[in-house]
């Protein structure tokens, strides 16, 4: 059963699908080139949630549960790898 989910770039649609995947029970490696990028990437997940919570689509139980730190884990890329 798969249970984590890695995606590589943190822009609109990479922070859009890890969301997606931490609603729906998936740990998620998020990938990117700058560790800016990756928190952008947080921030615009935490602003959905709190939209959704607003709206009455998730509980204030749901958003700390799909935006616990330990649902999603941060990969910034290796300075010393090659291109």
């Amino acid at each position: 059963m798969i249970n984590r989910i890695g995606i590589v770039g943190a822009g609109q649609m990479g922070a859009g699908i890890a969301q997606v995947a931490a609603m729906n029970d998936f740990s998620v490696l998020l990938h990117d080139i700058s560790k800016a990028y990756l928190e952008r990437a947080m921030h615009r997940i935490e602003k959905s949630l709190s939209s959704f919570l607003k709206k009455g689509r998730i509980t204030e139980q749901e958003k700390e549960t799909i935006g616990r730190p330990d649902r999603f884990r941060y990969l910034p890329v290796d300075p010393g790898s090659p291109p």
